[in-house]
């Protein structure tokens, strides 16, 4: 078989003894493990930390030879088909040819539970396994079905252990924060981190002009798979990977994230806006800059043009009101405040 074309993929461990820079989380959790009780599992952290990663290989660790059908992850942020949603509307209405009090009675199943989720906990574990695992990625997103997600966490307890993922455990509800065990990621230590980067460029013969796992770590924010990734396309720009190469191309991530907190805040989902408001900030980009990008991005949104112009006046004010202040990440504060108000009107 070849070897998958992204570098990413291709250096990712696949073995939970080869997780880099959690060395303290892998023996907490081998510890977990052996014992008779593997407990429900909360992973914070800022994104790109490695939870997902750490909680895929934990649950394949545990469950051995089981993982495949035992394990689901599943993943907030996508959205529900229209089929799940008709299914769920479908199945929230009791015939009255049921007997019992509830008998053509309507009920509100809260739909991501009922269509992603409840069918995977319903089932016990297969292959003779006493366990399964669920794994959600930005729990936090479950917003109002949290409260319905807590009551299938108590009900199928004795044979379903979840570990929840989320950069937001401030969104996460007391019941739920409660009945887990906590596990915090940081940053991992540069030290660790120059160790893979120069790993990945010796066994890829590539050439650094410059301190590229410094500048990497610095442009990335510590997140070794986007350190990998910005590697693989520096190399395909040029032989010789400087800092200047590694720089233009963290330079189009920050171009992503801003589109992001734009589209986020517009259409009010501000759930969705800490993650890229905080790489924002670390980037050091000046206000004008992202006043600049995000005024570039306007026009490629799907509204009407008066909109779009209505939009751009309100940026245009900002970066005019912008010149008196001190401090770029209030303004930028400010900034996705008037883009939350504006969208309210909009919607």
């Amino acid at each position: 078989m070849n070897p998958p074309f992204l570098w990413s993929m291709k250096y990712r461990p696949t073995h939970f003894d080869e997780i880099s820079g959690r060395d303290d989380i892998v023996e907490l959790l081998k510890n977990l493990a052996t014992s008779n009780d593997i407990p429900h599992l909360l992973f914070t952290g800022s994104k790109g930390y490695g939870k997902m990663e750490v909680a895929r290989l934990f649950a394949q660790y545990v469950l051995g030879d089981g993982f495949e059908t035992n394990c689901k992850i599943v993943y907030a942020a996508d959205p529900l088909s229209q089929i799940e949603r008709d299914e769920t509307h479908k199945e929230s209405y009791i015939s009255t040819r049921r007997i019992g009090s509830t008998a053509g009675q309507r009920f509100t199943w809260p739909a991501f539970i009922f269509s992603r989720i409840r069918p995977f906990v319903e089932i016990k574990p297969l292959s003779f396994h006493p366990l399964k695992i669920l794994i959600i990625e930005d729990f936090h997103l479950l917003d109002n079905q949290q409260q319905g997600f807590r009551r299938l966490m108590e009900r199928y307890s004795s044979y379903c252990r979840m570990i929840l993922l989320t950069h937001q455990i401030s969104s996460i509800i007391d019941p739920i924060i409660s009945r887990c065990n906590i596990v915090f990621f940081k940053k991992i230590e540069f030290t660790v981190f120059e160790k893979k980067i120069l790993e990945v460029a010796q066994k890829e013969h590539l050439t650094f002009r410059g301190d590229i796992p410094k500048t990497l770590y610095i442009s990335t924010d510590a997140n070794l798979e986007k350190a990998i990734s910005h590697l693989q396309t520096a190399s395909l720009i040029a032989p010789d990977i400087t800092p200047d190469t590694i720089c233009r191309i963290a330079k189009s991530d920050i171009n992503e994230n801003i589109n992001l907190v734009l589209q986020n805040a517009l259409s009010l989902k501000t759930n969705r806006l800490k993650n890229p408001i905080t790489l924002i900030k670390k980037s050091g980009r000046s206000f004008a800059e992202i006043i600049e990008i995000m005024s570039g991005d306007v026009y490629n949104l799907p509204i009407v043009d008066a909109i779009k112009a209505e939009i751009l006046d309100m940026l245009s004010q900002i970066d005019f009101h912008a010149v008196d202040a001190s401090s770029d990440e209030l303004l930028l504060d400010n900034l996705v405040y008037n883009l939350i108000e504006l969208g309210k009107t909009i919607t």
